[in-house]
């Protein structure tokens, strides 16, 4: 397992280490998008596989389990990094 303690105590994980915290977090969320509910695939690559998403920046935060929550590609992708693509309802 590849787990890296940085200066200022901040896990960074890799390789298996990663891979064990992806599983985790999977399984927390009940394999479901934290934000749409929408039921998500482990697999990579697939139109609807799971994001592991950081709620606070890795980089000051790690990667540790209460740091991350599952997410689907467009919630975390879209609405999350690319808001602005998203497109307005028009009000009537």
């Amino acid at each position: 397992m590849a787990i890296h303690v940085g200066k200022v105590g901040i896990v960074r994980r890799t390789g298996a280490a990663l891979e064990a915290l992806r599983w985790d977090c999977y399984y927390r969320d009940n394999q479901r998008c934290v934000t749409c509910k929408r039921w998500v695939r482990f697999e990579r690559g697939e139109e609807d596989s799971m994001h592991m998403a950081h709620v606070r920046g890795k980089r000051n935060n790690g990667d540790t389990l209460d740091n991350v929550r599952t997410k689907c590609g467009y919630c975390h992708l879209v609405l999350e990094h690319n808001p602005k693509s998203v497109p307005r309802k028009v009000k009537p």
